[in-house]
């Protein structure tokens, strides 16, 4: 079992539910709710064997809980979770509270009170693209991870993709997870495939910790600020430490941006649709959350949780947190509201990916004059990328040795060696820039070619959203 303090929590939240099934074969709300400003609304659950649920609604505590109210997407439908009477994966109507779909798990017949940390059930859910990833605990093992298919549910324990890990964290673009390996560290898979993608040794070498310990001891996966960075907290006795990774090069992840310390434990974080990365913290006992400007490490807003949050998601547009634990009704926040679901989960997660898709607007790269090329000094002879195929819209150069681009109203010039690689990573003036997805070379006369290409640019300075651009790169005489 894990040493990990957030992975304790967790583990003896499940032991507590496994106690409670053992003995009396159901579990109660736990939680009343404070004064309403609306009468609760009750309906049946799906399932007539199920306590009918309740809805209920309160003012948001204080706090920035959400982004702009004018923007974003509507309320997601539903919310899967660990269901605490039956240790089922089920899905719940985030209206009314019923179940609308039901995956078994390992049933909650498995609560054996005289098994050490109690018997194997399902503990967390991430929606990670068009599937579910839910891991289990505690014996004979922590952390195994199934893939299932929201669509063709079976039964979790049948599912036929299957990794190590716990506390998974998805990519925005749905193509990677992020895992803790109890006692290793940090690892990030295929999301389809469960196959390796970045060894856990490659980011603890670069992650900070609280107490100064190389690798950390126990670092967790957060989430994701774009396709390519990753948030990780790294705990130690009540300390916490969150750091952003850049793994634009798998083989060799980077720190970018700030470095967070703070003096709490982590219970699980989220990343908000304004790019804020929003963190639920146990401050003495009470769940509190805390949001922080990746870029500065600024604490720039705090609110409040229910009392037994052991997980937090944000839907994909970012607006919307979700907060379940033990001995809680689920609940919603958003929108100047919080909204009690009412059905008992833990490990929740929205019914699409829980992080915000990346920006388009975070670097911004404009057209290259000629008078900006020979302000630098370069002849001009190598390769233009151009936008949209568009001459007239050339924002990349590169030549022999040196590099061009004007990215927010600044030119960027960097030297280089080796660019012209395909999918090679260049470093040049703070920037990393990468051309992908390249096509087959077009013969453009004697001395030229062009192709279709796709260039990813990202700040290796700070944690700014990267900008991914398609065009047709040139190159010639």
């Amino acid at each position: 079992m894990s040493n990990h303090p957030t992975s304790g929590r967790l583990i003896a939240t499940i032991l507590t539910l496994a106690l409670a099934a053992a003995a009396c074969g159901s579990s109660g709300n736990g939680q009343s709710s404070a004064t309403t400003s609306t009468a609760p609304t009750t309906t049946s659950a799906a399932d007539p064997t199920e306590s009918s649920e309740t809805t209920t609604t309160t003012a948001a505590p204080g706090g920035d809980t959400t982004v702009d109210d004018t923007t974003g997407e509507a309320l997601p439908s539903t919310i899967w979770g660990i269901e605490t009477t039956t240790f089922d994966l089920v899905e719940v109507a985030t209206d009314t509270g019923e179940v609308v779909t039901r995956v078994l798990g390992w049933g909650a017949a498995a609560a054996d009170p005289d098994q050490e940390g109690g018997a194997q059930r399902l503990v967390e859910v991430e929606a990670v693209g068009d599937a579910l990833w839910v891991s289990d605990c505690c014996e004979p093992a922590v952390g195994s991870l199934y893939r299932v298919d929201p669509n063709d549910p079976a039964a979790v324990p049948d599912a036929v993709v299957r990794t190590n890990g716990t506390f998974p964290a998805g990519s925005p673009d749905g193509s990677m997870l992020a895992v803790q390996i109890a006692g290793i560290g940090v690892a990030v898979v295929d999301a389809a495939t469960g196959d390796p993608v970045v060894d856990p040794a490659a980011i603890g070498n670069v992650l900070p910790s609280p107490d100064g310990t190389q690798p950390p001891i126990f670092p967790r996966p957060l989430g994701w600020l774009d396709a390519q960075t990753l948030v990780v907290s790294s705990d130690d006795e009540g300390r916490s430490t969150i750091s952003f990774i850049s793994l634009t090069s798998p083989a060799s992840p980077a720190l970018v941006g700030a470095v967070i310390d703070i003096d709490a434990e982590v219970i699980d974080g989220a990343m908000r649709g304004d790019g804020a990365i929003v963190v639920a913290l146990d401050e003495g006992g009470s769940p509190v959350a805390r949001v922080f400007d990746p870029d500065t490490g600024n604490e720039v807003a705090v609110f409040e949780l229910p009392a037994e949050t052991t997980a937090i998601d944000y839907d994909h547009d970012g607006t919307y947190l979700v907060a379940s634990g033990e001995g809680m009704p689920t609940t919603w926040l958003g929108r100047g509201e919080v909204v009690e679901v009412g059905t008992e989960l833990i490990g929740a997660a929205w019914s699409e990916p829980g992080t915000a898709p990346p920006s388009t607007t975070g670097l911004v790269l404009t057209a290259i004059t000629r008078d900006a090329l020979d302000t630098t000094g370069l002849e001009g002879v190598g390769c233009w990328f151009r936008r949209g195929g568009d001459e007239a819209d050339d924002v990349f150069f590169g030549g022999d040795s040196d590099t061009l681009a004007i990215i927010d109203g600044e030119p960027i010039v960097g030297q280089i060696e080796g660019f012209w690689s395909p999918e090679d990573v260049v470093i040049a003036g703070g920037y990393e820039f990468q051309f992908t997805e390249l096509g087959e070379p077009e013969e453009d006369s004697i001395e030229s070619t062009i192709r279709d290409a796709t260039l990813v640019v990202r700040s290796t300075e700070s944690t700014s959203p990267s900008t991914t651009i398609e065009g047709r790169l040139w190159c010639g005489v």
